[in-house]
């Protein structure tokens, strides 16, 4: 890892970017000889780059990607953006600088790539549960509330495949944990917040929260029923009604 140090003394901070400066072209090409123009970084007027037609950089081309997702979805195919959205969660792999928690710039861009990657994530989960893979479109439902346990909308269309998929087992289970992080994040079970409108900052969360805690409520009461299975399915469907107003059929 290379470093630059925030130095007090300018001739000191000179100093060390020269130093990183050369470390950096050595450990990109150890054979560079003095004196000889780097085919990777380049310094012009005391600004360092790296050569576009060599260097290709990860963070840009996971932008690009989601950029396509976010604004030009529309016009395209399912399949062409679901290629779109698997391409930009190979190359997605984790936080943005995770060594640097603290540098203001650095933290905003993580979160906004952070929140790129949630955007991917539910965009492909939404294509695949159209195209009627019900269990891909699932894992990326779970693979998002990994990320965000208290993902509202991720949790409602989790629960809603779960119960198309006659897995009530899981979706009683995906209700209960989401119940626990809502109450870790708000202090109160979601059957409880939805009844406390003044927390100006959880509205939404408490809407959609309230619309989970009932449907958690009409799965445990059909489970616990026991009736044939033709009719715990209808009992399933219209507990996922009231979801609609909130997030769109998988």
């Amino acid at each position: 890892t290379l470093k630059l140090r925030a130095e007090a003394d300018p001739d000191a901070s000179a100093r060390n970017f020269k130093v990183t400066l050369h470390r950096l072209r050595k450990a990109l090409e150890p054979h560079l000889g003095r004196g000889v123009r780097s085919t990777y970084v380049h310094l012009r007027e005391g600004r360092v780059s790296l050569d576009g037609t060599h260097c290709k950089v990860d963070v840009q081309r996971f932008l690009e990607l989601a950029k396509q997702v976010r604004n030009r979805g529309a016009r395209l195919s399912g399949d062409k953006l679901l290629v779109i959205c698997r391409q930009a969660r190979a190359i997605y792999r984790g936080d943005f600088m995770p060594e640097e928690p603290y540098a203001p710039w650095i933290e905003m861009k993580r979160l906004a790539l952070r929140d790129s990657h949630h955007l991917v994530i539910e965009t492909e989960a939404r294509l695949l549960a159209q195209k009627g893979d019900l269990e891909a479109a699932a894992q990326d439902y779970a693979d998002l509330l990994r990320l965000d346990p208290c993902q509202e909308a991720a949790a409602q269309a989790l629960m809603r495949l779960y119960a198309r998929m006659g897995r009530r087992g899981d979706a009683l289970r995906l209700y209960q944990e989401f119940s626990t992080a809502v109450q870790a994040q708000l202090g109160a079970r979601p059957d409880e917040v939805g009844d406390s409108p003044e927390r100006g900052e959880g509205v939404e969360a408490v809407q959609v929260a309230g619309s989970l805690a009932r449907l958690g409520r009409e799965l445990a009461g059909a489970a616990r029923r026991g009736e044939d299975q033709g009719h715990r399915d209808g009992d399933v469907r219209h507990a996922a009604e009231p979801l609609d107003a909130h997030v769109g059929d998988p």
